[in-house]
């Protein structure tokens, strides 16, 4: 069977074999937003929110979809509790009770743009980096779309115009007033893109290295661009670049699902249909810094201190170089790639042991980290989107927070025990997300060093793309990966659960790891990941970091005696 060949299937395979439709006013909506969410064409009572393919992320827009619909603060570590609309609607009942109703968090509203700007925690880090290394593309956020068929430039020229107007990050810029970073909004002005025609014998990835590294002028501006590149009459390569000071992660989703609605709205001659954005990534600037006044982000920082209080400051990791005085974010990366068969188990383990892919996964990562660096307390930083209020949902704008996730690993414990921690540890971490990372880092005050990062140098991220297909009258698109080279930390893995399987990306710093580390660090990951899902009862200590193909070319290949060492 050509099992790629087949359709996606659609999550109504992980309903439950007997559809129990809902009885309750609650739980129909709680069945409506999951449907939404989930992209599903119905759910029950009782289907299981992580077996119908929801996690951490999805779960955060359920929070935030329960508190407009009901006027209730659900928290996250519910759904992870309460995993079906018929539980999670006696939750949500009994919030509605008025001896048990908890304070709501105040929503975004809009400010005047007279007057000084302020950035948010993330951007006044970003704009510090800046200062440091002016020269940096290490914080540059491409995206290269493989256009095939008759592109009408006009019209995409259009289409960004309109995308432009409607986001202003897309035309801020980041000027110092008094020694501080403010942010000005320039007005929307028509948008004309660079092109470029490339005859055949033109290195076509050179020039895509050039654009993404192009470091930006966050003072003066722009802080976004984009390119055409002309490869024959029905091909064109289309490259955009912004700086993560005004986007994130799923800013480029919201950027390209946006603009080829534009672009079709143009073709077929009549307007899109979108709503007006309600707040945009200033007026949360203004928000988060009021917010980091009320008595809710106290308690969430003063659970982040006691968490941290006494975390080794770095992780030491045996590398074949000496840590330069300086790190340069110089990088590399390498792929991973797991059998349609591990990626299967791994998922049906999480769920017979109630954590999410994130944590399983999160968890091999660990004791990854514990075997190579002989330390148990280890504290990995995590992404998480921050777009936990409804206003921030279709905005362009940087939201995401860092997580510094805290695991002891001592004791020698089976795989199933940890998972049982980071469980706990997650679950703890996302209920106290709201506290800006830089904020922390400016609480626990450590020892700066130029050489590494503060809190944590590692990094863990488990991507789950949209399954969203864009259809674009006679155009045929297709993204292109991009090969990086830098990295912002000693090590970052980052897993992707895509239609196309499991697959990874193991970033590292090349002033401090050599290539054959690397790809012997990436094999140690599939080793353990194998074993451990196979048997979690085993001790994390005890599992071999070697393949049963290495294995056996030790034990074969090594001790054949007619092979000749001497030379």
């Amino acid at each position: 069977i050509d099992r790629k060949a087949l359709p996606a299937p659609h999550n109504q395979a992980a309903l439950e074999s007997e559809h129990v439709p809902p009885s309750t006013p609650i739980e129909e909506e709680v069945t409506n937003i999951w449907c939404e969410v989930l992209k599903a064409e119905r759910t029950g009572v009782h289907d299981n929110f992580f077996a119908l393919g929801g996690h951490s992320l999805l779960a955060t827009q359920v929070v935030s979809k329960l508190r407009k619909s009901f006027g209730v603060e659900v928290a996250l570590r519910s759904i992870f509790e309460a995993p079906t609309p018929a539980k999670l609607s006696k939750v949500i009942e009994g919030l509605l009770r008025p001896e048990q109703h908890v304070g709501m968090v105040e929503p975004i509203t809009r400010v005047s743009r007279d007057g000084e700007l302020p950035l948010s925690f993330a951007q006044q880090r970003l704009w510090f980096l800046d200062q440091l290394r002016p020269d940096s593309c290490a914080y540059n956020m491409p995206a290269v779309v493989r256009l095939r068929g008759q592109l009408d430039v006009k019209a995409l020229e259009r289409s960004f115009t309109i995308l432009v107007a409607r986001h202003e990050g897309l035309r801020s810029f980041f000027p110092t007033n008094d020694g501080r970073a403010v942010q000005v909004i320039r007005d929307a002005e028509p948008v004309r893109l660079a092109t470029m025609t490339l005859n055949g014998a033109s290195d076509v990835d050179e020039l895509l290295r050039h654009e993404v590294q192009k470091p930006f002028d966050l003072a003066n501006g722009p802080v976004f661009r984009s390119r055409l590149i002309k490869l024959s009459e029905d091909e064109h390569l289309l490259v955009v670049v912004v700086h993560h000071i005004v986007a994130d992660g799923l800013s480029l989703g919201v950027m390209m699902r946006e603009l080829w609605r534009f672009y079709r709205a143009d073709l077929e001659k009549r307007e899109a249909a979108l709503p007006e954005l309600p707040v945009q990534n200033v007026d949360y600037a203004v928000w988060q810094r009021r917010r980091m006044q009320s008595d809710d982000l106290e308690r969430q920082l003063n659970y982040w201190l006691d968490e941290l209080a006494g975390a080794p400051r770095v992780l030491t990791l045996s590398t074949e170089k000496a840590r330069p005085a300086v790190q340069s974010y110089e990088g590399a990366t390498k792929k991973l790639y797991f059998s349609d068969e591990l990626a299967e188990a791994a998922k049906k383990l999480s769920r017979s042991e109630g954590v999410t892919l994130f944590m399983l996964l999160l968890a091999v990562f660990k004791v990854l980290l514990f075997r190579y660096s002989g330390q148990a307390d280890l504290v990995v930083g995590s992404p998480i989107a921050g777009r936990n209020v409804a206003e921030t949902e279709g905005v362009i704008g940087l939201f995401a927070n860092t997580l510094a996730l805290r695991t002891n690993l001592s004791g020698n414990p089976t795989f199933q025990e940890l998972l049982t921690r980071v469980r706990d540890m997650a679950l703890r971490a996302y209920t106290h997300q709201d506290v800006p990372f830089e904020l922390l880092v400016d609480q626990l005050q450590p020892e700066r060093n130029l050489s590494h990062n503060p809190l944590f140098q590692v990094m863990f991220a488990l991507q789950n793309p949209s399954r969203d297909t864009i259809d674009v009258p006679g155009l045929e698109l297709s993204y292109l990966a991009i090969e990086r080279e830098t990295s912002k930390f000693d090590l970052t893995l980052s897993m992707i659960d895509s239609a196309n399987g499991l697959i990874g990306n193991l970033e590292y710093r090349t002033d401090l790891f050599d290539s054959e580390t690397i790809d012997r660090m990436a094999g140690h990951f599939q080793a353990l990941l194998e074993a451990l899902v196979a048997d979690p009862t085993q001790r994390v200590g005890d599992v071999p970091l070697v393949s049963v193909a290495e294995q056996r070319q030790l034990l074969e290949e090594f001790n054949d005696p007619q092979t000749d060492y001497s030379a």
